[in-house]
């Protein structure tokens, strides 16, 4: 989702220069079935080596 952020001056013709509404996060909840996202967050999760970053995805998870 977006919005019209300001019009300027583009050349010879007026544009407009638009700014999102919602984080780029939220438009993809907003559009992708949660069985997709759970998908997606499964797949990330098994594809990840880094002990420090899923310990930190755990620790998230918990203080949800």
């Amino acid at each position: 989702m977006i919005k019209v952020g300001k019009i300027e001056l583009s050349g010879t013709v007026l544009a407009r220069k638009f700014i999102p509404i919602i984080s780029e996060e939220d438009y993809y909840l907003s559009i992708l079935p949660p069985t997709t996202v759970n998908n997606l967050v499964r797949h990330h999760i098994n594809n990840v080596e880094d002990v420090v970053y899923l310990d930190s995805l755990e620790q998230t998870i918990h203080n949800h």
